[in-house]
């Protein structure tokens, strides 16, 4: 799904009423006179015109868009009963281009009364019932016509888009394919199919159809719009500007066009481009609610909370249904620190879309933020559904628990989200366990180890080990929080819950010993795939810990492991860090890690599983928080009931690292 949505429109298709390719036949040639109304101007004379003349005149003056003479020949010769079938056909199809349906469907049903096997007529007949919105006679009509005529290229499109009317999607695509394979250039099949594709999300071959159907007929400015959201879609916004551009030529005032726009010119970056492109879509249509979004998502790029919250609320007055506005909204509150706002913002998207996954998950984070945690567990439950996480928790081949067997069942615990959640939340198993019976604990593999020797649950298991269990029933990790009435101040517990061998923690301690300073364990980056989809800024470079390095009365040990310890090599303070960090740096063991924290003075971190490693093991901590950081956190305070003998550093403006650095630095050296 795009993140800002394209103005709303209902599917449209191309047809092409009055194409008709009609051969007069020889003996309908007759002569008629020709009305002194129809004119000089169009080169009147006395002489008599035959009738095949006629027509050949009245098409050609047609396809070059003159209808009115066009119609006056057409009725001309339906006066003087020359021609009668094909000048009523010919004719109805000109009312049912302008507009005028009633009179086509009467000069189309007197062209079929007049000539039974007419197919061409029944298919016109069929456009201008579907026109009228009469979908089933449009169906009848065109099946009449291809009974009528087998292999009619044109029917088979026209039946195509009448069983789309319909919501008949797969007869459509079906008949629509069909019209292609007997005429791979048709326009109208193209054009159609293509649509549809585009509606059912199949991109690549819909926008293969688009551009065959612009190379084959009338470039209208809807196909180029087609395949310009086409590309949207599929993920190439900048060649969709391109043809969002040619469509705005034909079409400058179409607020759609321009919203659409706006929303591929935000998705390159260029958010003030996009801006204006909203505001003109919105001087020609102020209460499209969609646009509101849109421009509210921009300013909220551009950190202008104020007009993006102005923009959502102008959305909501005209649509109050929208849950993704109340969402947006919720979060800029959340954003400027307005927490109740927020949950008020949240609770709305809630009720005008209870099926809304985003709407539940946003409402509990924001209500864990505010430490209201016995409303926030329902909500939380839909963290499994949305669109990102279906399928990435690992179930076991278990039934799952409900809550309702009572004590003495056996319970298996099973891990999820990021590794600092299930070293967080694995010290309530015990807890969990005096509630409901035996409670067992699946984790990751590389956090096995770890939780066998801290005994936090009877027995520990890997994923692979927990699938050939057979007995018992199974919970995610945190929905078994609702159980135990989990509230802030029911945190209470050991302060220190995770442990390693103590002959592992002596080694490094032995080993650090000769560096003669204190030493401090730093960490600065998490997992940046989770920082792509949330917590954004809760990372910070390394080289902004450098008023660490320039500290002389301590020496620096990295625990960072994977993303982010490239940096190491090439920071301006690589003197300050120990002597044997490149061992240390190739060490990826949980307990191993672990010991290395518990052989360190002090941690100073960011929001990453190394901060829950340390808080677990009731090491000295200090925390380094972003302006708007993850919900356990809170909204403000030094100090967290999660774990006792961790220190929270919060960022006092978005962005500004320094400024909590200095902090650091001075607390540091009271420290010392």
């Amino acid at each position: 799904m795009l993140d800002y949505p394209f103005s709303p429109g209902r599917l449209r298709f191309e047809f092409y009423l009055g194409d008709c390719q009609i051969s007069l036949p020889k003996h309908l040639r007759l002569m008629v006179a020709r009305r002194s109304s129809f004119g000089m101007e169009h080169g009147a004379c006395d002489q008599p015109l035959a009738v095949e003349s006629a027509l050949e005149r009245a098409s050609t003056l047609e396809r070059l868009g003159q209808l009115e003479p066009a119609e006056a020949i057409y009725r001309e010769l339906i006066d003087n009963h020359a021609c009668g079938p094909v000048a009523c056909q010919k004719l109805g199809v000109i009312c049912g281009r302008t507009g005028r349906l009633e009179e086509a469907c009467l000069l189309l049903s007197r062209a079929i009364a007049l000539q039974p096997d007419n197919a061409e007529a029944l298919s016109c007949l069929g456009i201008v019932h579907r026109m009228e919105g009469r979908i089933e006679a449009a169906i009848g009509a065109q099946k009449q016509a291809l009974a009528l005529r087998q292999g009619f290229t044109a029917a088979h499109a026209r039946l195509g888009v009448a069983l789309a009317a319909a919501g008949c999607r797969k007869e459509a695509i079906q008949s629509l394919r069909e019209a292609i394979r007997l005429d791979p250039g048709h326009p109208e099949a193209l054009a159609n199919l293509g649509s549809i594709l585009l509606d059912e999300g199949d991109w690549p071959e819909a926008i293969d159809l688009l551009r065959r159907a612009l190379d084959a007929g009338p470039r209208s400015s809807h196909l180029l719009t087609s395949l310009a959201q086409a590309l949207h879609a599929q993920g190439q916004p900048l060649e969709a500007i391109d043809w969002y551009i040619q469509a705005l030529a034909q079409e400058p005032n179409d607020p759609h066009l321009l919203s659409n726009l706006g929303v591929a010119y935000q998705e390159t970056g260029d958010r003030d481009t996009a801006i204006v492109h909203y505001r003109q879509s919105l001087a020609i249509r102020s209460d499209d609610a969609t646009t509101w979004f849109n421009l509210g998502t921009a300013w909220k790029e551009c950190e202008d909370f104020d007009e993006a919250i102005r923009a959502f609320t102008i959305s909501l007055v005209h649509d109050p249904t929208l849950a993704k506005t109340h969402i947006s909204l919720g979060r800029v509150f959340v954003e400027q620190g307005d927490l109740d706002s927020g949950i008020n913002a949240f609770a709305a998207a809630v009720q005008a879309e209870p099926g809304n996954p985003d709407a539940h998950l946003n409402l509990a984070h924001a209500l864990l933020k505010a430490g209201d945690y016995t409303r926030a567990w329902d909500h939380f439950e839909w963290r499994f559904m949305t669109p990102e996480a279906l399928g990435q928790l690992r179930e076991p081949q278990l039934p799952r628990w409900d809550g309702s067997s009572g004590p003495g069942i056996e319970l298996l615990l099973v891990g999820e989200q990021g590794l600092g959640d299930v070293i967080q939340f694995m010290r309530f198993c015990r807890r969990i366990g005096r509630e409901v019976g035996s409670v067992s604990l699946c984790v990751p593999e590389s956090l096995v180890e770890l939780a066998r020797y801290s005994a936090v649950a009877e027995r520990i298991y890997s994923p692979t080990e927990a699938e050939t269990l057979t007995r018992g029933q199974w919970l995610p990790l945190m929905s078994a929080l609702r159980f135990l009435d989990l509230t802030v101040d029911r945190l209470s517990g050991p302060s220190t819950y995770l442990h390693v061998p103590a002959a592992l923690t002596s080694r490094w301690k032995d080993k650090l010993a000769g560096e003669g300073q204190p030493i401090v364990g730093i960490h600065w980056q998490g997992n940046p795939f989770t920082e792509a989809s949330g917590l954004q800024g809760r990372s910070l470079p390394l080289e902004d810990l450098s008023p660490l390095g320039d500290h002389c009365g301590v020496r620096l040990l990295s625990l960072q492991k994977g993303h982010g310890s490239e940096q190491l090599s090439t920071c301006s303070f690589l003197e300050r860090f120990v002597s044997c960090q490149e061992e240390i740096s190739a060490t990826w063991d949980f307990v191993a890690t672990a010991a290395m924290v518990q052989a360190c003075d002090l941690v100073i971190t960011t929001d990453s599983a190394l901060a829950h490693l340390a808080g677990g093991l009731g090491h000295p901590t200090w925390l380094l928080l972003h302006h708007s950081p993850d919900w356990r956190w809170g909204v403000n305070g030094e100090t967290t009931p999660w774990y006792p003998n961790m220190r929270l550093f919060r960022q006092q403006t978005k962005g500004n690292w320094k400024e909590v650095m200095e902090r650091v630095r001075g607390e540091l050296a009271a420290w010392l």
